[in-house]
């Protein structure tokens, strides 16, 4: 009994260590911002679009609801919204979902002039939520988009559009997630707007 106890606890920690050396491997991967994009100093760079997120059974709630910016219900008539999950909307494609995020992200700088990343966190993630205040969402999504939190954005550039969506997908959803979608869902996301 004591030699398969041995056994299994071997067996543990030789996943664990191999899980380790994965993740570690993952984390370390880069992709170069878009031109049109400022790196924040420091930032590390986004994840490839080719890098697949962490294995498992369980998505995160904003990937199974096809919402990964987790825009929460509204009476907005979204393209694609098929209702909710108590608190977020609900789409019927990523395509949808990303769509409704970048609609929200332009009437963010249109209606309320909010232009840079430090703006647009303390109304997407306002304080209280569940990134234990905006700074942690920032500096997340500056961090997975490359952008400065305080570079002005122009979110009429389908580069910087699609950078800013991805580090907001990676930091509503895990930094796994920020390559989960690829570049031709973003795209189409732009072309349906």
């Amino acid at each position: 009994m004591a030699r398969k106890r041995e056994d299994n606890i071997t067996l543990l920690v030789i996943v664990g260590l191999g899980a380790f050396v994965l993740y570690r491997q993952f984390q370390g991967r880069a992709v170069a911002a878009p031109a049109s994009v400022t790196r924040a100093p420091g930032a590390t760079p986004a994840v490839p679009a080719t890098s697949a997120p962490p294995v498992s059974g369980n998505l995160p709630r904003g990937i199974r609801n096809n919402n990964p910016g987790n825009i929460k219900i509204s009476g907005n008539a979204w393209r694609g919204k098929i209702g909710n999950d108590g608190t977020f909307e609900r789409f019927d494609s990523a395509v949808n979902g990303i769509r409704a995020a970048m609609v929200l992200l332009r009437t963010y700088a249109n209606s309320y002039g909010l232009k840079t990343i430090s703006q647009i966190g303390a109304r997407w993630a306002p304080v209280g939520g569940s990134e234990r205040g905006n700074e942690g969402w920032t500096r997340g999504v500056s961090q997975y988009s490359g952008i400065g939190a305080n570079t002005p954005l122009n979110l009429g550039n389908q580069a910087t559009m699609i950078a800013l969506l991805r580090g907001i997908v990676a930091q509503e959803n895990g930094g796994a997630y920020a390559g989960y979608y690829p570049a031709s869902v973003y795209s189409q996301a732009w072309g349906a707007m």
